[in-house]
């Protein structure tokens, strides 16, 4: 679920193709990871882009693991936080 929730709308991506190409390789791998508390966030790709006139400042983190392990937080934790 959350491989899929952080691939919404990004499998042009060359990155997103390679994992969503052998998906239980990268989640067994990422699992390990987790279980040996290794996970650290990645370093934040930081960039501008102006849309509807207005500048915004993007703070983008690499798909794997970063946005995978995000995705399953919120899918955990997000139905706590909304009671």
């Amino acid at each position: 679920m959350a491989l899929q929730g952080a691939s919404k709308g990004k499998q042009h991506i060359r990155s997103v193709q390679r994992i969503l190409a052998r998906p239980e390789h990268y989640l067994n791998q990422l699992q390990q990871i987790l279980i040996e508390e290794r996970f650290v966030n990645g370093r934040y790709n930081i960039f501008s882009i102006v849309e509807r006139g207005k500048e915004r400042l993007i703070h983008s983190l690499p798909f794997y693991p970063d946005r995978i392990v995000h995705h399953a937080v919120v899918q955990v934790c997000g139905p706590i936080r909304i009671r």
